[in-house]
């Protein structure tokens, strides 16, 4: 759309005052819902100028990150005049993808061409700034992509307008108050936390909680999933797909969709551990990469998953309805927090079910063939044993461990996934919307632990709910002893019964 020159003020100030006819007559793609009102809600919060913090809840997939880029581009098209610069700050937990979608979504809403120049209708033809590599500048406006990970040096910036956190349910709460609200303490800025519900200890349900007690509740904007269900068709059919995959109880459904923040309530791994589990960006791969360094894990269709040396049932389960669960992950050279445990990033799950256990065994030895495997965990407890026996004959002992678990070891391992994912260092594949990638939701939200004397084991919530691919997870501490792992877990505690 071409804008007369001496129309050009006019429709900015229209434009400026009016999100929803911003969108519908400039831009030509239509705001959806309630994101109107987000909109005119953080921009009153900024234009205030008072500091506080403005949280801002939205399920998956409601736009969140487009709305975030809108408010961005009204801030570059409202201050690029100011006689003095004003920076909006935009943090993620992660460069990439976060940060780089932010700046995608930011240059698809300025319509950003050759040479940098901007083809948004009401500030076409200016040139679009980059800067030191995370400064985009036009005029005195501008925004700052940062880093709010764990390990990023963020200290020293000023937010003169407005401090824009995504994913705040992610950031650790010192971090952000030890490095990021000093961005606003000398201009008084005001600051969005944008997110999902958590595990209630977060920093976003922190602050929305400190707003309800202070009187400030107008800060805190949560619009579940039901509400867009309501007004948007596509949107309610994938929420529905969702919840038919895992069910209105699951934790990802409670959090990411309802909003709400949940405690463990029993469950194995609770809120952070899934959260952590299930932040991983990286690509699945069906087959290897040269140079990377892979291992395995292997739990045997027809063992037990509900580990108990009294009662073990050795050929006797049901295998036609039982599942043989493989993990295939990636050892990095970086490095968790703690210094400890090496990033893991899983890159492949075969899940079998109803196969003989003979094909259960060239498939194990074929995957162990095919990708390299540095070292491989298999269960071999009951009718595991044979192929897990085998298995280590063929390639002997230093790369396959025929595992017979004990009360101990099974404890340890329970307790050695739960130091890792505290650590952040075991990461899923990007949700590929495959049935294996489906069961590995719903079984890290249902499988249960008992818990007696220190000692833990998994079980099953129910006869016909599954766990052998959070038990198969749990044999990393099989194939990855590190000296320190029951120290750095002190919550046994908390699992006992």
């Amino acid at each position: 759309m071409a804008v007369p020159k001496k129309k050009l003020a006019e429709l900015t100030i229209q434009a400026l005052i009016d999100p929803e006819w911003e969108a519908r007559v400039i831009h030509k793609l239509p705001l959806r819902g309630r994101q109107v009102e987000v909109i005119q809600r953080v921009e009153a919060h900024v234009r205030a100028h008072n500091g506080g913090v403005m949280t801002v809840k939205l399920p998956r997939q409601t736009g969140k990150n487009q709305v975030s880029a809108i408010l961005q581009r009204r801030h570059l098209m409202h201050r690029r005049f100011s006689p003095s610069y004003q920076c909006w700050i935009r943090t993620a937990p992660t460069h990439k993808p976060q940060i780089v979608n932010s700046k995608k979504r930011l240059r698809e809403v300025l319509a950003v061409g050759d040479k940098n120049l901007i083809k948004y209708p009401l500030m076409k033809n200016e040139k679009l700034i980059k800067e030191e590599g995370y400064i985009w500048r036009v005029g005195n406006a501008a925004i700052e992509f940062l880093s709010s990970g764990p390990e990023a040096n963020v200290v020293g910036a000023t937010a003169s307008t407005a401090l824009d956190m995504d994913e705040a349910h992610k950031v650790d709460k010192d971090k952000f108050d030890e490095d990021f609200m000093p961005f606003t303490a000398n201009t008084n800025a005001a600051t969005i936390l944008w997110g999902v519900g958590g595990n209630g200890l977060d920093t976003l349900q922190h602050y929305s909680d400190l707003n309800k007690a202070s009187g400030n509740e107008h800060l805190n904007i949560c619009i579940p999933c039901d509400y867009w269900m309501e007004t948007h068709e596509p949107y309610r059919k994938h929420v529905e797909s969702r919840v038919n995959a895992l069910g209105w109880d699951h934790p990802i459904i409670r959090t990411q969709y309802k909003l709400e923040s949940i405690a463990a309530l029993g469950s194995f791994l609770n809120q952070m551990h899934i959260n952590t589990l299930f932040s991983g960006t990286h690509e699945r791969h069906r087959s290897p990469r040269d140079g990377v360094h892979y291992e395995m894990l292997v739990d045997i269709a027809a063992g037990n998953e509900e580990f108990n040396p009294d009662d073990i049932l050795q050929g006797v389960e049901d295998v036609a309805t039982d599942s043989s669960a493989i993990w295939i992950y990636e050892v990095t050279n970086l490095v968790a927090s703690n210094g400890l445990f090496p990033i893991i990033l899983i890159r492949d799950v075969i899940w079998l079910t109803g196969n003989s256990l003979a094909s259960t065994e060239a498939i194990i030895k074929s995957t162990i063939e095919s990708w390299n495997i540095q070292k491989a965990t298999i269960d071999s407890v009951g009718v595991g044993r044979q192929i897990g026996e085998s298995i280590k004959k063929l390639f002997g002992e230093n790369v396959v461990n025929a595992y017979v678990a004990s009360d101990t070891t099974v404890s340890e391992d329970c307790y050695g996934l739960l130091a890792r994912l505290n650590s952040a260092s075991v990461f899923m594949f990007a949700n590929d919307n495959s049935k294996e990638f489906e069961e590995i939701e719903r079984q890290a939200g249902w499988t249960q632990y008992q818990a007696s004397k220190g000692k833990m084991k998994l079980r099953k919530p129910k006869a016909d709910k599954h766990i052998d691919l959070i038990k198969a997870l749990t044999y990393i501490n099989q194939n990855n002893p590190t000296a320190g792992v029951g120290q750095l877990f002190f919550n046994e505690g908390d699992y006992g019964i």
